[in-house]
């Protein structure tokens, strides 16, 4: 299916319209750039994506800070989920159908089809529908009523359309979880839990999930006919998942720390979590991002002696060492661990943090580099270059990787003045100002495009 998709949004298309997607979504939602925690969901991610029946298709899979109940699939194959959906996870397998769900929306080609069916009625533009969409992930309510406008007489049709898509991202999702290792079974268990959400809610606090996937009780029970039919599944949650959500369900979307410190402290004295080392541990970052740092050193502690080869307790020390400003000792943790895990991106951004904090610019330039190629994508890795740049006394270099930070997140107005900026610098040699040009004709050409496709 989908085939014909093709035929109006090519894969190309697909791709620059993905990019300018990714810049709406970082200038308009706070996504989690921790190597870690994005460690943690590309892995699931790439895993569902890898068994998938399109599996050469490229993918982004990447956390957004924000409580509300939602994940969302946008072109170019961009799929996030919010941590408010993470935290209402009981398991892994849970999670991995959120992943599933929407994987299968790319690989089934819906968002293209969809151009296609709008196309042949002759009604909303592309840049119209694109932008619904993006409001859609910023704001569900509101961009479910923004669709719905430029869908104009084609509103019933387009409905249908979206609840077939919805019913064979079931279907293709579940095989897909049984190929992957998950439980398939967990599947109606979290349809049955959103539903509940949605009766006990009071009309506008409604899961956002259940609004770009409503789900129905035929949809409950079809997938509970579906997953029957397959074997019983002993899929047991991995580390990574139990110290991930633990991480998320502590220090992503509450405006109360202290009642929060309350509440793991109750729940570690009376036992009452899924995993004792991942409580303590998100217990832990949750006191650091409160700066008690004695009782998250003790925490930490606690971890080092039950595991202290686990990386993710050996990160959260050299956090703590730099926190602390121990910057001497952060170097001594960060290199000895690169040297158990010398491709961890965690640890290469936290050695040449702690080596630009302990005034040594020019080792922490080399480190940093090392980060961006591997995570070119990432906007604070320039960020933190531009930085180490300008301690270097190197300015053309500055606003270079100030450009690449502003153009990364999503700001290319801002990407290009930066670029400007460098090429009035003194000093410029031939080769770096050709660099400079040629790159500014890149962000003035995909301003020139986000312009077309959003309007501007």
């Amino acid at each position: 299916m989908g085939a014909s998709a093709s035929n109006v949004f090519s894969p190309e298309l697909d791709r620059r319209v993905g990019a300018a997607f990714m810049r709406q979504i970082r200038r308009n939602m706070n996504v989690i750039d921790d190597p870690e925690m994005r460690a943690y969901v590309r892995s699931m991610g790439l895993k569902l994506a890898s068994n998938s029946n399109n599996a050469g298709l490229r993918f982004n899979f990447f956390l957004v800070e924000n409580p509300v109940i939602n994940a969302f699939a946008g072109p170019g194959g961009n799929i996030a989920v919010n941590s408010g959906l993470v935290k209402i996870t009981d398991s892994e397998s849970e999670l991995a159908s959120v992943f599933a769900h929407e994987i299968s929306h790319v690989t089934q080609r819906h968002l293209p089809r969809a151009f296609e069916r709008q196309a042949q009625l002759s009604t909303p533009t592309m840049a119209a529908m694109v932008g619904a969409i993006i409001l859609a992930a910023v704001n569900p309510q509101a961009g479910q009523a923004a669709l719905m406008g430029v869908q104009g007489a084609s509103a019933q049709m387009q409905i249908d359309f979206t609840r077939a898509n919805e019913k064979e991202a079931d279907r293709v999702g579940v095989q897909l979880m049984q190929r992957s290792g998950y439980d398939p079974h967990a599947v109606p268990g979290f349809f049955s839990k959103m539903a509940d959400a949605s009766k006990y809610s009071r009309g506008n606090d409604i899961p956002e999930f259940l609004l770009t996937h409503p789900v129905t009780s035929s949809r409950i029970s079809e997938a509970q006919s579906r997953v029957e039919k397959l074997p019983k599944s002993t899929y047991r949650d991995s580390l990574g998942y139990l110290h991930f959500a633990a991480r998320v369900r502590a220090t992503m979307g509450s405006k109360l720390p202290g009642k929060m410190i309350k509440d793991f402290k109750k729940k570690l004295e009376t036992g009452n979590y899924p995993d004792e080392a991942a409580h303590r541990y998100g217990y832990a970052y949750l006191l650091l991002s409160a700066n008690q740092l004695s009782a998250a050193a003790e925490q930490n502690r606690w971890l080092l002696n039950y595991a202290a080869d686990y990386m993710p307790y050996r990160v959260l020390n050299i956090r703590l060492k730099l926190a602390k400003r121990e910057f001497t000792a952060a170097i001594t943790a960060t290199t000895n661990s690169l040297e158990l895990f010398p491709q961890n991106n965690a640890l290469i951004l936290l050695l040449a943090e702690a080596l630009f904090l302990n005034n040594q610019p020019g080792r922490a330039g080399v480190v940093i580099d090392r980060f961006i190629s591997n995570n070119i994508e990432i906007p604070g890795g320039y960020q933190l270059r531009a930085r180490i740049a300008a301690a270097n006394g190197r300015a053309i270099e500055a606003y270079q990787m100030e450009a690449e930070y502003h153009y990364w997140g999503g700001y290319l107005q801002q990407g290009i003045a930066a670029l400007r900026e460098a090429a009035r610098q003194d000093g410029l040699d031939f080769i770096t100002l050709s660099k400079i040009e040629n790159r500014l004709r890149f962000f003035q050409s995909e301003l020139a495009a986000e312009n077309e496709i959003f309007g501007g």
